[in-house]
């Protein structure tokens, strides 16, 4: 059987609503205001979809102080508004746009829910802290004035390239993981629209897709960040993990670059993995906060870096740029080079006010660069190794 609306508006004032045909509200709206549920598909007694919700209206759920259960299936084509009340729901599929309004909250129980349009949130959004929750966002726009939490959320799973934003002053709440494209062929290029903190443990930008920044601020408080894409941008990726550490995930050749400002704003943030993390954008380290190494894991510089708080153990300083220490470079194996025996010579400087102390570690000036002081430099590290040229100008360094 079907149900046409013929694009008129249908207001359904029943306790619950069972969808096990075909309802079709065409361009029209279809409103539900009652107190049970309303299942716009449903399932068999062998598991098998039944019932579908054709159309590219919005279907409407707006209880009056009450909480209605909504399922449906992934046969349901029109947009989904939540309205009011707290309806609690299993996972969800929509292929139109996704809105909560203020004061509404939809419970998701679990499972993986897509929304293929667009997702407006502007009450809330709750999944459970136990199992596997996961959202897919294959639509355009994500905008978050409220509270969105799931335990997994992707930006594109779909299968094929998808250019999408994320924008609004809501919160995140601490969840497992964010990732910014979905793995082969859903890829996604992703730009900030106003600046944001993310709280998921773990942050990842998968390999192909692009997280753009424009010149907005990211402020990270999670554990760990890996990204085979890119960060681009004239803005700042800031780590501030909560926890006071967390970890840059590089992978060698198989990494991406940040390609933003990496601000290293506090806590204890150390480059791990098997592999050089690469960033191409300049690097600060602020006041009371360390950036260290751990393993095979080494940040690869080809940007300023400024040391405002600490460095330890090792740092790859290979680009045409300023290294400015006006904090503490502890035991580190700091190369001044070019990234390979390939490369062109580079051009760097030196300058900063700060220490160069520790047991462990060295200064390397390779073959093929020129380095040119800024400042008076004291250095107090175990080795110094000069291959290439120092150029002191009116400064002095000073070895002990």
């Amino acid at each position: 059987a079907t149900l046409n609306t013929q694009d008129h508006n249908l207001i359904i004032n029943g306790t619950s609503f069972d969808n096990l045909a075909i309802l079709n509200i065409g361009t029209g709206n279809l409103t539900f205001t009652g107190s049970d549920h309303f299942f716009a598909s449903g399932v068999d007694n062998s598991g098998n979809p039944v019932g579908q919700t054709q159309g590219t209206g919005t279907v409407i759920i707006n209880p009056s102080g009450v909480s209605p259960t909504f399922g449906d299936n992934d046969q349901f084509q029109p947009s989904l508004r939540f309205a009011s009340g707290t309806i609690n729901s299993g996972p969800i599929f929509v292929g139109g746009n996704l809105r909560v309004d203020q004061g509404a909250t939809l419970n998701i129980s679990g499972g993986t829910s897509t929304v293929n349009g667009n997702v407006t949130i502007n009450g809330a959004v709750l999944g459970p802290t136990s199992g596997s929750p996961t959202f897919n966002f294959n639509g355009q726009s994500f905008t978050n004035n409220g509270s969105f939490f799931t335990k997994f959320l992707t930006f594109n799973n779909s299968g094929a390239p998808r250019s999408q934003s994320i924008g609004g002053s809501g919160s995140w709440p601490a969840a497992t993981s964010m990732a910014i494209g979905g793995g082969t062929g859903s890829t996604s290029t992703t730009a900030l629209l106003n600046n944001v903190t993310f709280n998921h443990s773990q942050f990842a930008i998968g390999s192909g897709s692009i997280l753009n920044l424009q010149n907005c601020t990211l402020t990270y408080t999670g554990s760990s960040i890996s990204y085979g894409g890119q960060v681009a941008g004239t803005g700042v990726f800031k780590m501030s993990p909560s926890s006071g550490s967390a970890n840059i995930v590089g992978a060698g050749s198989f990494s991406g670059t940040i390609g933003s400002r990496l601000e290293i704003a506090s806590g204890t943030v150390t480059a791990t993995g098997n592999g050089g993390a690469p960033v191409s954008g300049p690097i600060v380290v602020d006041s009371g906060a360390t950036l260290t190494s751990g393993g095979n894991g080494v940040i690869v510089a080809t940007g300023d870096v400024t040391i405002n708080g600490t460095l330890s153990n090792s740092l790859y300083f290979n680009g045409n740029g300023t290294f400015t220490n006006n904090g503490s470079v502890v035991s580190t194996f700091l190369n001044m080079a070019p990234p390979s025996f390939n490369s062109p010579p580079v051009t760097q400087q030196l300058a900063g006010f700060g220490t160069w102390t520790g047991g462990t570690g060295r200064l390397y000036i390779d073959a093929r660069t020129n380095l040119t002081l800024l400042s008076d430099v004291t250095y107090a590290g175990p080795t110094f190794y000069l291959d290439g040229r120092l150029n002191t100008g009116a400064f002095t360094f000073t070895l002990p």
